[in-house]
């Protein structure tokens, strides 16, 4: 609906439910309108030190009313898209919340007549030569693991169903405390990344299969319900076992370790997730690094760790952590576009702002 005030009597007729006593069991209240940036032309443009001390006025709000927005439109399985042309900031930080669960598409440009808009609208719409969307709708995904394995949580664009079994940890990533997430829409670029610990390390046999199991219900382009489950297996090895530098993909790693540091900056300051991500490879150097102790030209990484350090350097120094001389929602589209992104594109995102 669009208007010129939401005190008008059009506003008010269309959100006034025909019956006011009746109550849907599966919505809940949402507080009042979210308000977009001012548009005047006198304030400067918002930083992320106004959003972190509070002059944003009705930031706070606006990220609330989206929020609960969002849980109302997973309960539909509705994705919300978000097309935006202006040389000022739209509010899209505050709309992340929402986008983001919900897996739906942000486009920021400065103007609707640019190419880059109609190409990204027409591959919403693709079609099979069936003529069904190349997308899938009302999906979740269950995980089924063997009992010494333990499921932590997810990033990306899912929410957490907060069903659990004994197969859920205590310990929380993202959208965790649960083995049922909620997606809004699925396709081939989707992209999610799942946490899971071992349940007792002292337990574990080396050589010894373990199971993960993932179930996904969707409903196709053609409106059919369909299932798919796919089943990974793997064998445990010892603590100091030579598979586990072979076997060790640093581009897998870097990329996962770049949306948990999205994860935390979202929650926390930039230099609290540097010092984060210093303490980490502090403690992976530790680890798989070759040294003497008390010597640090010493210090060597096998050729399937040397990459990594370099990846780190990177990710702290760019525009997704460091956030000076960005706008919150230059910034808040970069994150969810890095969060989309696959192995490589996410590598290239972060090498990109340095070529």
């Amino acid at each position: 609906m669009l208007g010129e005030s939401f005190e008008s009597e059009q506003f008010k007729k269309t959100t006034t439910p025909a019956n006011p006593s009746s109550k849907s069991p599966s919505a809940s209240p949402i507080s009042s309108p979210p308000i977009p940036p001012t548009p005047d032309i006198g304030h400067s443009i918002r930083t992320h030190r106004d959003l972190n001390s509070g002059h944003a006025a009705n930031y706070k709000k606006s990220s609330q009313f989206y929020k609960q927005l969002s849980q109302r439109l997973m309960n539909s399985s509705i994705v919300l898209d978000l097309f935006a042309c202006s040389l000022d900031q739209v509010g899209a930080a505050e709309l992340n919340a929402a986008i983001e669960s919900s897996g739906g598409f942000m486009m920021l440009g400065e103007s609707f007549e640019s190419e880059q808009f109609k190409k990204i609208l027409r591959r919403l719409f693709n079609c099979d030569e069936e003529g069904n969307l190349k997308r899938c709708f009302d999906v979740t995904i269950e995980i089924v693991t063997t009992k010494d394995v333990k499921i932590c949580g997810a990033l990306g664009s899912c929410v957490s169903l907060r069903k659990k079994n004994s197969s859920v940890s205590e310990k929380e990533i993202g959208e965790g405390g649960t083995n049922i997430w909620k997606l809004g829409t699925l396709t081939n670029r989707t992209c999610i990344a799942f946490f899971f610990q071992v349940s007792d390390e002292q337990k574990v046999q080396p050589s010894f299969a373990f199971f993960i199991q993932f179930i996904t219900r969707y409903r196709h382009g053609n409106m059919g319900i369909r299932k798919r489950v796919m089943t990974a297996a793997r064998r445990w090895v010892g603590n100091n076992s030579p598979k586990i530098t072979t076997r060790f993909d640093q581009e897998v790693a870097a990329s996962v370790a770049a949306r948990l540091a999205i994860h935390k900056a979202e929650r926390n300051l930039a230099h609290d997730v540097i010092r984060w991500l210093d303490k980490m490879l502090i403690s992976f150097a530790s680890k798989f690094g070759d040294y003497v102790p008390e010597n640090p030209s010493t210090f060597r990484l096998s050729s399937n760790f040397s990459l990594y350090p370099q990846f780190m350097c990177y990710l702290q120094t760019s525009q997704f952590i460091d956030v000076f001389n960005s706008c919150p929602d230059k910034t808040t589209f970069f994150r969810l576009m890095l969060n989309r992104k696959g192995v490589v594109g996410s590598l290239i995102m972060i090498f990109s702002v340095f070529e």
